[in-house]
């Protein structure tokens, strides 16, 4: 009987969970490998799989395709935690002053404000991302182009205007 009241509980207390929007979060959802908001960049593709516009109000979760030789610019997020997943290729991990090798299987995980990237050693790299909270997504969305439209050419300004926006900051070359 006590963990039937348990159950009970935490059910009604989930049915209560809310996105800032005041919608019911969504039930879940299952994803093939592509589908998801598909964004083109001149390095490469982002899929946004979660967001609070699918029904996740505290995190964003997608993937990150970079062509050979493409990579992450060293950025912070201001108040978001960011895992990354790299799934294919392999180059180099760069968290805070440290340099690691990375290789299919890495998990690097990233506390808000600690400086970050990623440099491929030349093969196509996939990455998987997760921010809490989320925001990155937006970032990505201003950046990024739906397939079937002209990808966006943004000087570096640009791009860290759009970043400051969304609560990251490159780190000055």
């Amino acid at each position: 009987m006590p963990r039937l009241k348990v159950l009970l509980s935490f059910l009604v207390a989930f049915s209560a969970c809310r996105i800032p929007s005041g919608e019911i979060v969504s039930e879940g959802r299952v994803l093939a490998a592509e589908e998801g908001e598909v964004l083109r960049r001149p390095n490469g593709k982002v899929l946004i799989k979660v967001d609070p516009r699918t029904g996740s109000a505290r995190l964003a979760m997608g993937t990150q395709d970079l062509v050979p030789g493409a990579g992450i610019r060293v950025h912070r997020h201001e108040h978001a935690e960011e895992v990354l997943f790299i799934h294919q290729g392999s180059g180099t991990a760069i968290l805070g002053d440290g340099r690691r090798t990375v290789e299919p299987g890495t998990t690097i995980y990233i506390p808000a404000g600690v400086w970050h990237g990623v440099e491929n050693s030349g093969k196509e790299m996939q990455l998987v991302w997760l921010v809490s909270p989320p925001g990155l997504e937006g970032f990505f969305r201003e950046i990024g182009a739906p397939p079937e439209t002209e990808l966006k050419v943004l000087t570096p300004g640009q791009m860290e205007e759009i970043a400051r926006k969304h609560g990251t900051i490159f780190k000055p070359q």
